[in-house]
């Protein structure tokens, strides 16, 4: 009983509505959290808080899922630390990929993007993809596997917006200073020319237009707020930065 105390107390210890950043990174946490602020989860369908703790905190299932009443406390302690940290959730996310560029033309300034890297009225944008068909949450520890019934598997994010760039304005001092970096580096596995592309997604609700007929598949709506490029996961230098926030046209980005 004791422990079991402990693990209510550490649940409910920490519920500070704090947000740390603007823009939280993709992971499963912060995915689960933006699906309570943005109210496709809720702290009052068991099933969700269910789902959290097996997730979050597997442990806590391995060891007092099997007990009815323990773990009926756990869920209301959950419920209670997730309605309580709510105003703290964000549900601006951040999400990042690479891509290859090509040469740097200095007539135009601008490094093209490899072909199979270009945006071409991006709509949608992958936000998590579980491995299989469930969830292995202890994995390595014996866990049993689950197939969720209200968090997705599979979510993604529908943009208010296509959104398209085949190219990326740098300015000479700047693409200089990437060449440099590029001819610095090794050439294994075609890494040699990569760069980090980060979006700035704000998740708005549901998709009226999803075609998702299962739970474990979830699309949302999203505003794309900004569209950054880096010389790699370091973000030592940043060679491109467009604002989307308050201009509907994401294609402007570039050419």
């Amino acid at each position: 009983m004791f422990r079991l105390i402990a693990c209510l107390v550490f649940i409910v210890g920490f519920s500070l509505p704090v947000r740390a950043a603007e823009y939280a990174p993709v992971s499963l946490q912060n995915n689960s959290n933006a699906l309570f602020k943005i109210g496709m989860l809720r702290p009052s369908d068991p099933l969700a808080v269910d789902e959290y703790l097996r997730i979050h905190h597997c442990g806590l299932y391995e060891q007092y899922g099997g007990d009815d009443v323990a773990w009926s406390r756990l869920r209301d302690a959950q419920a209670r630390e997730i309605t309580l940290a709510l105003p703290g959730y964000n549900e601006n996310l951040e999400v990042e990929g690479t891509i290859s560029l090509g040469n740097y033309d200095v007539t135009t300034g601008r490094f093209a993007i490899g072909k199979k890297d270009v945006f071409n009225n991006t709509a949608t944008v992958n936000l998590n993809a579980a491995i299989g068909g469930w969830y292995e949450p202890c994995s390595g520890r014996g866990a049993r596997t689950f197939v969720p019934r209200a968090h997705p598997l599979r979510l993604s994010a529908r943009l208010s917006q296509t959104f398209s760039m085949a190219d990326i304005p740098v300015n000479r001092p700047v693409a200089e200073d990437m060449i440099k970096i590029i001819n610095g580096r090794k050439a294994e596995n075609d890494t040699q020319r990569l760069a980090l592309v980060v979006m700035h997604l704000r998740l708005k609700g549901p998709d009226p237009l999803s075609g998702a007929t299962e739970p474990s598949t979830m699309t949302v709506t999203a505003d794309l707020d900004e569209v950054l490029v880096y010389d790699g996961p370091d973000r030592k230098l940043l060679l491109y930065k467009k604002s989307f926030k308050g201009n509907p046209d994401a294609k402007s980005g570039s050419r």
